[in-house]
């Protein structure tokens, strides 16, 4: 997804998502989001509303800044199996962290409580 200016660039540094925590991040990374296809990463950043698998169901954000999607096509060379807690350890990241509710995830885990790692999905 291209965004429209400089303010925009710099979204990933300033607004928490499920990919990276906003001004709170420690060290700060931009970063580079790549979704499924055009349509899943318009509704990511809020440029679309609506049922996407049902036809008339979506409709456009009016007031969201104006987004270039563009295609990316990638060749993996490796993948990690994310059910291994050892690999969620080496990423630093636990099994709620990347499926559950991301925007509430760090008022529920504060330094003076425990890392949970669970090794299998919650059922969701």
């Amino acid at each position: 997804m291209v965004d429209d200016g400089e303010r925009s660039r710099s979204r990933s540094i300033r607004i928490p998502s499920r990919f990276h925590a906003g001004p709170t991040a420690h060290p700060q990374f931009e970063l580079l989001y790549l979704s499924e296809n055009q349509m899943v990463a318009l509704f990511e950043v809020r440029s679309l509303y609506g049922a996407m698998y049902t036809p008339g169901a979506v409709v456009p954000n009016p007031v969201a800044p104006t987004r270039i999607p563009i295609t990316v096509h990638v060749t993996l060379q490796a993948i990690v199996d994310l059910r291994d807690s050892g690999n969620l350890d080496l990423l630093e990241t636990s099994t709620q962290e990347l499926t559950g509710d991301w925007e509430h995830y760090q008022a529920r885990f504060a330094p003076a409580l425990p890392r949970l790692r669970p090794t299998t999905a919650p059922t969701q």
